[in-house]
């Protein structure tokens, strides 16, 4: 939990609550690491899969609704301003 608290730049007490949230959904799952019994992997579940790929759709048709009256220009321009906004939050 702590590499991808680094990764993202939050509290390990952030990022532990929010792994337990989602190991009670069902969502992911440990895996323990054979040589330290310590740590652990977190893996997606198929129930995790299967949420991930639903909220993906769902967020492709509300972008595909908002945005379908700009232009190509416009899109491609709004995708590398946004890209360059999120790569700005993780320096």
């Amino acid at each position: 939990m702590k590499a991808i608290a680094d990764e993202f730049h939050l509290d390990v007490s952030t990022i532990s609550r929010q792994v337990t949230a989602m190991e009670a959904k069902g969502l992911i799952g440990r895996t323990p690491d054979p040589d330290d019994h310590r740590a652990f992997a977190l893996t997606l579940t198929e129930v995790g899969r299967e949420a991930l790929e639903h909220e993906r759709t769902a967020r492709m048709v509300r972008y595909r609704r908002l945005l379908s009256g700009w232009s190509e220009e416009e899109r491609k321009l709004f995708g590398t301003l946004l890209a360059r906004l999120n790569h700005t939050f993780l320096d």
